[in-house]
Parts: structure tokens; C-alpha cells; sequence
């Protein structure tokens, strides 16, 4: 896991991840199209027919999808980027220079192989030596800083109630596997257990510990009550309950067993700090269970957290164990091939390097004009929908616009690029490079405590095949390496464009008054701006939502979850609404003026951003990643962000005439919008 720092990758709403299956988080399927259905039984394959048939999952790979493939041709674009700079001859940028030390450095397998487990000589001393439950706790901290996350981590976020400050925050944390199946009592989570408890005592064994197995079961015992008081996925979406102010007396006060202004010394903090405690009976638990388990289990704990977050950057025999793990679980069939390793590698530790390097050597702003005419065209339209609401009363409609006029849009890359000057990177020293960047993180992180909220902030770099809004600046970000198709194409129609990228704005635009957004008010505060009357009428078409998706049946057996969904699922609905409504509203002003030509091209046009919309989603998935995700993810797969969302507009209906009886028919009645 990515740790920049270790707090950050949890606490940005999964917003930093860069491996390859979570870039597949936005759509997922699994099933081959034999033949090409009607569009009014099954809309979803009747659009990507021929990509589901002829476009197989990569054998390296969890799965495949438009975000998938756009993000492999980004990173090939990195690597000979990265092979040229090798081979220059002229003196490069700085910023050049400490890439392409961070990738000889990952690159160098010999030294890798020679050096085997010393590079973490030093931590497993100190974990070694801990003798009480107050040093586990110092070492808690101590490698956090080094981006190994234990049971908690402290960090630092925007203040929900007070967007103008930051504030340090404390996460739980600290799982090898997801929540479910270390507390599942179903086949298939005690068989992915079996796996990972022989993959710990196979890592363990590996760095030299005797009784690998006896020590793989004492940490899964572990992490399974660590599970069992973890709240889920779907608790941690309520952003009131996960706002809970303490200071260093209160923290200290819920956890007696550990030395609480110790680990905010090690972490760089001041001893008496106001925080926000996002899971406080997780913390109560976790005191309890801290003090009742014996030190030699904290540290075999420790050392396997260490020896994961490390696995990958030792030697050849780690990354073996790594890649058996992933085929036994099913993740992918073959190993990922050395260069595909390396750009991730660099892209989770020093991600704003190399978008640096892929801006500019890949990236012009040629097109940047037309992607800020389709945001206003977007924007515009929810300025109307809003307006025009009868749904909604007048004082909620008033706050609603006031959000939408402040919003921010950030479009490409930071137009001030992060300074890595004070950071040392050496061609020859792989894991001191990982310690150093992980302190200049984590350094920076902690500084943020000192220093105005940073409003041109990116969370993302321009590498990440993405966008996303930040409730709490109230700012939408919109990353280069998404600016190209199958997402968008500046010859495209007015139609396509509208279905691509104009969509995937909607829907970011849209997050700003999801269930979760809408609780955030213009300048990004956690406040209620609704009415009592609108907020129960908001709730209840949440509820409709949630009970849709709670009915669709994925995989025999497995089902959506509504509740963990629901703010991706709002999303859609805006976004495909406010999508729609804009590409009429260009296609009226532009059409003819003769009524029967102009119902055609209204049609033709409806049927290009549709179709184009449908586009965007299409994937394959391994089963084994599918339903790891039903567990963790909050993006629904694929095929229900397009059969699923769809049938919620009457111009769907109308435009493929979809009657009652036809799979993608929804009543009226159930047809939902925010507007």
C-alpha cells in the first residue's frame, strides 16, 4: 500500500492508491459476450459486444478495463521516458534526475538479491527489542513514519468543520486482508485466510524467523480481532460519526495502555494537539486488546507489516513469494513484467516526479479549452436543474447554487509543481531512497499543522487515469492522463464528448451533493444547509437507491451493496442527468430549424452520448478481485453503472423504445433524480 505518508493514503478517500487493481475500481465485469443482445434487454452489452469478445484480461493483470488500458499506455509512455533519460548524454533537470535514480535503484535486482533482508535491519532491531507494550506503541509510531501503518495511524486532513485549517486526525488500520473475510465464516473467506496466513509464514520464514507457521497464526488470530472492531467500509462513509473532536488528554483517556504524547513526539507532533478521532469504539477496543495480547505477538505483527510494505523492493525471492500469492488468490494468472512494476513503483512513492516528467514530455494544453467549455456546459446545467427544482424548497435551492458558484475546477496538472529539492535519491540505495521519502512526507504532512490550507492543493497526480471533488474544498480535479479516449477526443461530436468526459464531470460535479457531499456546504464545512422537509425528502430517494442496488444480483449469490454504493450511485445519477440535459441543450441551439430534422438529430444525438456513455464502463474482472471489491469498494462494477443508471432517464426509453417487459425497463415510479 502507498504511504505518502502512510496517513494520507488512508484518510483521501482512497484518492492516492496506484496499484493496478484499484485503478479498476470505477468498472468491473466478468462475463464474455457470446452474441450481441437487443439494447432493450441489455443496454451495457449491446454497446461493448465486441470489445467484451475480443478483448481477454492480460494474464498479469486483476482485470481490464478503459482505465486499465489508458493508464498501461500512460506508464509505457513513463518508461521511455525514463530509458531515455538513461541513455542521455546531456545533463538533466533535477527533478529529471532523482526519477531516474529512484528507478536504477529499483531496477538494480543484483544488489537486491546480494542484500537479501538487511535493508531492514534496523527496524527489526527495534522491533526486537521491545520489551513492553509501551515500546510496541513507540514503534507503532516510529514506522509509521516510514510508511508501515500499525492498528492506528495519526495524520493530518482538512478540518471538516473548519475548511480554512488543518487537523491531526486518528484512523484505524492495520489489516493484511479486507475486513469481510478475516470475520467471514463462508468457504471462500476461510480459504483466502488459509492463503494468507501460508503467505505470512512464508514471508516470515523468508526473513529468517524459525516457527513460521506458529507465528503466522498468532498474526492472523490478531488480525482478526483487530477485524472484529474495525468499523466497515459502509460506517465509515458517514462523515458526522467519523468526526469526533478530542485532544491529547482525551486520546490519552480513551487509551491508557498506550503513551499517547510519546508517539506524537516520535511523530513529529506538539504533546497537547486538538484531533478528530474518526472511529472512537474501535479505539476503546483497541486499548482493551492492545494490553491483553503478549508482546511477542505485537511483534510478529510488526515484523510481517514491515516485511509486506517492503516485500516487493527486496530481493527476487520477496517478490516470488509476492507473485505466488497474487496467482493462488486468483488475482492474476502470470507474473507483472519488471518494467510495469518499476513506473508503479515510482508513481506510489514519488507521484508528482513522475507527472512532472509525463506532463512534459506527453501531455500539451492544446485541448484544455474544450474540456473547460464542456465543465461550464455542465455547470450551466446544474445551475438550471437546480433552479428549476420543484422538488426542493427555495432556501435549500439558494445554498445548493451558492456550492455550485464556489466550486473550483483544476483541469491537467498543478500549475506549481511539488519541490522535491531538500529530498536525497541515490542510484544505489533502494530502501534508504523509500525511508527518505517516506519522512519527507511524512515531514510535510506534519507541517501542514503550521500553515493555511493550501487551495491549489492536487491529491492526485496527472498520471492517475482519474478525477475526483473534495468535499471539503469544495474543488473538482480533473487529471491529464484522463483528457484522451475512449474518455475524450476533441474531433468527437458534441454528443460523444457530452457521454464521455462530459459524464465523468457530471458525475464528479454530482459527488458535491451526494449523500455524503451534501452535508458539506459552500466553503467545504461539515454543515447542514437543507431543510429539514428536503433533507427527508433527499433520504428517501438515498433509501430507493440503496434498495435497487441491495436487489441487483452480481454474482449467484453475491449482491451490490447499496449502503457502501450509494454516494457512487448518486454520483451517476446526476452526472448522467446533468450529462443528458447539457447535450440537448447543445443540440437544440446548434440543430435545424425544421421540426422533423431536428427530432433526428435529437435523436442521433442521444443515441452517440448514450452509447459513448455506455463505453466508458466497459471491463473484464477476475471473480477473485470482483468480489474483493463488493467488500471494500464504494464504486458499483460496470455493468450497473450502465444498466443500472440508465433506465432512470425517460430519453433512454424513449430513444431505444424500451417498453414494459424489456430488461432495461424501469417504471416510471422507480425512475429516480435529484433535481
Amino acid at each position: 500500500m502507498h504511504v505518502k505518508s502512510v496517513f494520507e493514503s488512508v484518510c483521501s478517500l482512497l484518492w492516492l492508491f496506484v496499484s493496478i487493481w484499484l485503478l479498476m475500481t470505477l468498472s468491473v465485469s466478468f462475463a464474455m459476450a457470446a452474441t450481441q443482445p437487443r439494447p432493450q434487454d441489455d443496454f451495457y452489452t449491446y454497446v461493448n459486444a465486441d470489445w467484451l469478445e475480443k478483448t481477454p484480461i492480460p494474464e498479469d493483470l486483476p482485470g481490464i478495463d478503459n482505465f486499465t488500458q489508458v493508464t498501461l499506455n500512460v506508464n509505457k509512455q513513463v518508461w521511455d521516458t525514463l530509458e531515455t533519460l538513461r541513455k542521455a548524454t546531456s545533463p538533466l533537470a533535477p527533478y529529471e534526475k532523482q526519477l531516474l535514480d529512484l528507478y536504477l535503484s529499483y531496477n538494480d535486482i543484483e544488489q537486491r538479491d546480494k542484500l537479501g533482508i538487511r535493508p531492514l535491519t534496523t527496524e527489526l532491531e527495534m522491533i526486537d527489542n521491545c520489551k513492553d507494550h509501551s515500546c510496541i506503541a513507540r514503534a507503532f509510531a516510529e514506522l509509521e513514519k516510514l510508511g508501515v501503518g500499525g492498528p492506528l495511524i495519526i495524520g493530518v486532513t482538512n478540518d471538516a468543520k473548519n475548511s480554512s485549517r488543518y487537523i491531526a486526525t486518528v484512523v484505524q488500520y492495520g489489516l493484511g486482508q479486507t475486513q469481510a473475510v478475516l470475520v467471514g465464516d463462508d468457504d471462500r473467506s476461510q480459504k483466502i485466510r488459509a492463503l494468507y496466513q501460508e503467505h505470512i509464514s512464508n514471508m516470515l520464514t523468508l526473513a529468517g524467523f524459525n516457527d513460521g507457521k506458529e507465528r503466522a497464526l498468532r498474526v492472523i488470530n490478531l488480525e482478526q480481532k483487530l477485524a472484529q472492531i474495525h468499523w466497515t467500509p459502509a460506517q465509515n462513509r458517514d462523515p458526522q460519526k467519523t468526526y469526533n473532536l478530542f485532544d491529547t488528554a482525551k486520546l490519552q483517556q480513551t487509551l491508557p495502555h498506550f503513551p499517547v504524547k510519546d508517539m506524537l513526539s516520535v511523530l513529529g507532533f506538539e504533546p497537547e494537539l486538538d484531533m478528530v478521532v474518526k472511529q472512537p469504539s474501535y479505539l476503546v477496543a483497541l486499548n482493551a486488546l492492545f494490553a491483553n495480547t503478549r508482546i511477542e505477538t505485537w511483534q510478529d505483527y510488526l515484523r510481517m507489516r514491515l516485511i509486506a510494505e517492503h516485500a516487493a523492493l527486496l530481493s527476487s525471492a520477496f517478490q516470488d513469494e509476492v507473485n505466488a500469492y497474487r496467482r493462488k488468490m486468483g488475482i492474476a494468472g502470470k507474473d507483472m513484467p519488471q518494467w510495469l512494476r518499476s513506473v508503479f513503483f515510482l508513481e506510489e512513492k514519488a507521484d508528482m516526479l513522475v507527472g512532472r516528467v509525463y506532463v512534459e514530455h506527453h501531455f500539451s494544453d492544446d485541448e484544455l479549452a474544450q474540456i473547460q467549455k464542456i465543465i461550464q456546459a455542465i455547470k450551466e446545467e446544474y445551475r438550471s436543474a437546480i433552479t428549476d427544482s420543484t422538488f426542493f424548497s427555495e432556501p435549500t435551492k439558494v445554498q445548493a447554487l451558492a456550492k455550485l458558484e464556489a466550486m473550483r475546477f483544476y483541469i491537467g496538472y498543478p500549475k506549481t509543481w511539488k519541490d522535491y529539492s531538500a529530498l536525497t535519491i541515490t542510484p544505489d540505495d533502494l530502501i534508504g531512497n523509500t525511508r527518505r521519502i517516506a519522512l519527507f512526507d511524512h515531514e510535510e504532512m506534519v507541517a501542514k499543522l503550521n500553515k493555511p490550507v493550501d487551495p491549489d492543493e492536487w491529491l492526485q497526480a496527472p498520471t492517475m487515469v482519474n478525477a475526483y471533488y473534495q468535499p471539503s474544498a469544495n474543488k473538482f480535479m480533473l487529471m491529464a492522463a484522463i483528457l484522451q479516449p475512449p474518455f475524450f477526443d476533441a474531433s468527437w461530436s458534441d454528443a460523444a464528448q457530452m457521454g464521455g468526459i462530459g459524464f465523468i464531470i457530471g458525475h464528479e460535479i454530482g459527488h458535491g451533493f451526494d449523500d455524503q457531499g451534501s452535508q458539506y456546504d459552500a466553503e467545504g464545512n461539515l454543515r447542514n444547509w437543507w431543510t429539514p422537509e428536503d433533507r427527508k425528502k433527499f433520504n428517501a430517494v438515498a433509501k430507493r437507491a440503496v434498495t435497487q442496488a441491495n436487489a441487483y444480483e452480481i454474482l449467484p449469490g453475491h449482491y451490490l451493496n447499496g449502503e457502501l454504493e450509494l454516494g457512487e450511485i448518486l454520483g451517476d445519477l446526476n452526472g448522467l442527468h446533468i450529462a443528458h440535459r447539457a447535450n440537448l441543450r447543445m443540440v437544440k441551439a446548434a440543430g435545424s430549424t425544421n421540426e422533423n430534422e431536428l427530432k433526428l438529430q435529437i435523436e442521433k444525438a442521444n443515441r452517440d452520448f448514450f452509447e459513448q456513455a455506455a463505453k466508458v464502463w466497459r471491463s473484464h474482472l477476475r471473480e477473485a478481485t470482483l468480489l474483493k471489491f463488493l467488500e471494500i469498494d464504494g464504486h458499483p462494477p460496470g455493468k450497473y453503472r450502465v444498466n443500472g443508471i440508465f433506465p432512470h432517464l425517460d430519453a433512454f426509453h424513449d430513444t431505444y423504445q424500451i417498453s414494459p417487459g424489456d430488461g432495461m425497463y424501469l417504471p416510471p415510479s422507480d425512475r429516480l433524480k435529484i433535481w
